[in-house]
C-alpha cells in the first residue's frame, strides 16, 4: 500500500479509535502501560497533551501520544534525566510519550509519516525542545526516525520503565514485570 494513502487524525478520536490505539499500545508496550483512561485524556487534546493517529484506507495504522513539560511542572521524567546524569533539555519541552504502528502496517513509512506530522503540530506549541525514548535492546525503526529528523542521543536511561512497571503492574513484552529495559533518550532543540 503506497505511503500517499495515509491520512492523519489529530482531533475527535472515536471510541473505536481509542480501543484500536489501546490494542496497538498494549501489543507494543505491554498490558496497562497505557490505560483506556490515559488514552481518553490524550484524545481529548487537553492543553499540553494530545494523541495523533495515522490511517490507511480508513483503518488505524498507528498512533502517537504527546505531552508538554513546562517550567512549573514537577515532572518525573526531568527528575529521572537529571538523576541519570544526562543533560536536561531546555523547557518547555515536548515528550513523545509513545508511538506504535500496527504489525500489519510496519515498514511502510507509517511511523515516519506519523512522527513528521506530530513534529509539525508540536512546533505550534512553541516548545524549546522535543524529547523521546527508544528501547536500547535493539536498533528499532524509532532510532532511525529520531536520527533522520535531527534528534541526537543524550544517553541511556537505565531501567527506564522499572518504577512505572511496578506501580502500574504492566508486563513488558520483552522482559515481563518488573521491566528492566533501558532506553536511549533523544532530543532535538527547536
Amino acid at each position: 500500500m503506497p505511503i500517499n494513502n495515509i491520512s492523519i487524525k489529530l482531533f475527535n478520536h472515536t471510541e473505536e479509535d481509542i480501543l484500536n490505539a489501546l490494542e496497538m499500545l498494549t501489543e507494543g508496550f505491554g498490558n496497562d502501560f497505557i490505560t483506556k483512561d490515559d488514552l481518553y485524556s490524550y484524545s481529548m487534546n487537553l492543553p499540553h497533551r494530545f494523541m495523533i493517529s495515522a490511517y490507511l484506507s480508513g483503518v488505524m495504522a498507528g498512533t502517537m501520544l504527546i505531552r508538554m513539560i513546562t517550567l512549573s511542572d514537577n515532572d518525573q521524567l526531568i527528575e529521572r534525566i537529571a538523576k541519570d546524569g544526562l543533560r536536561i533539555p531546555s523547557v518547555p519541552t515536548v515528550v513523545l510519550q509513545a508511538e506504535v504502528v500496527d504489525q500489519k502496517f510496519r515498514n511502510m513509512g507509517v511511523g515516519h509519516a506519523l512522527f513528521c506530522n506530530a513534529l509539525e503540530e508540536i512546533k505550534e506549541m512553541n516548545p524549546n525542545s522535543v524529547i523521546g525514548t527508544a528501547w536500547h535492546f535493539k536498533e528499532s525503526p524509532m532510532h532511525h526516525i529520531f536520527r533522520k529528523e535531527g534528534f541526537r542521543s543524550l544517553g541511556i536511561l537505565k531501567n527506564y520503565w522499572l518504577q512505572e512497571s511496578i506501580s502500574k503492574q504492566f508486563k513488558c513484552p520483552v522482559c515481563g514485570n518488573p521491566c528492566f529495559c533501558n532506553a536511549i533518550l533523544y532530543c532535538k532543540e527547536l
